[in-house]
């Protein structure tokens, strides 16, 4: 059984002048476990949304999505919310750390919602993506790219089984953008978790082990993709 199945999800939005819009309409995507997948699609496709509806960030309007067998559309607010703290990591493009804390308490902060803070595991793991020295800075000392790091440990922390990764080299230089995409696939094989990055890079998408068009997987972005030309 893939670690993730998806059928018939979708989810539509109303604009201000109630129109309604389509934003997912996915039939069939799945992932296998520990696979490393990129999806790519331009800005506005959907990218974003689609991963907010695995995460349980958003939930969808019909369709099933089920993680190794169990199905997480229906779950309540509490139940998704520990579903999401124990098996998801989440890397956002804009990272989302506090500012008012070092580089190891936005770490534990992370592992609150999950398996509860552990320094040792939060040292470990910023020690491994470079950052032993700078465990006491504050997001504001770092530079762009020890931030990623930063928010990449936050993902890792609980030990997820899936890691989700929104543009994450979207803000940063060739050099750390090709960096950060190393340690995060290599910190990925290394605790056995799935890594599907959405990203509009080719240099990004094409490092992974298998590439999809979000036109491939989303009629809705097809159709706004075929309304265009």
């Amino acid at each position: 059984m893939p670690l993730l199945q998806i059928t018939d999800l979708k989810k539509t939005y109303v604009d201000p002048d109630g129109q309604t819009s389509t934003v997912v309409d996915v039939p069939s995507f799945e992932l296998e476990h520990q696979e490393q997948l990129a999806l790519a699609g331009r800005s506005g496709s959907g990218k974003t949304t689609f991963l907010n509806l695995i995460a349980g960030i958003l939930t969808p309007d019909s369709g099933s999505i089920l993680f190794d067998g169990q199905e997480l559309v229906g779950l309540s607010d509490s139940r998704r919310d520990r579903f999401r703290a124990n098996e998801i990591g989440y890397v956002f493009q804009s990272f989302f750390l506090l500012d008012g804390y070092t580089a190891l308490e936005n770490v534990l902060l992370g592992m609150m919602f999950g398996p509860g803070p552990d320094t040792r595991t939060a040292r470990s793991l910023l020690e491994t993506l470079g950052l032993g020295d700078r465990l006491g800075h504050r997001p504001h000392q770092l530079s762009i790219g020890q931030r990623q790091r930063v928010a990449l440990a936050r993902a890792l922390a609980g030990k997820p089984r899936l890691i989700l990764a929104d543009e994450p080299t979207g803000s940063l230089d060739l050099r750390n953008a090709d960096e950060a995409l190393t340690l995060m696939r290599g910190a990925c094989r290394e605790q056995g978790a799935a890594l599907l990055l959405v990203s509009h890079d080719d240099a990004v998408l094409d490092g992974l082990d298998r590439r999809l068009e979000l036109a491939e997987v989303n009629r809705a972005a097809r159709q706004a993709v075929g309304g265009e030309s």
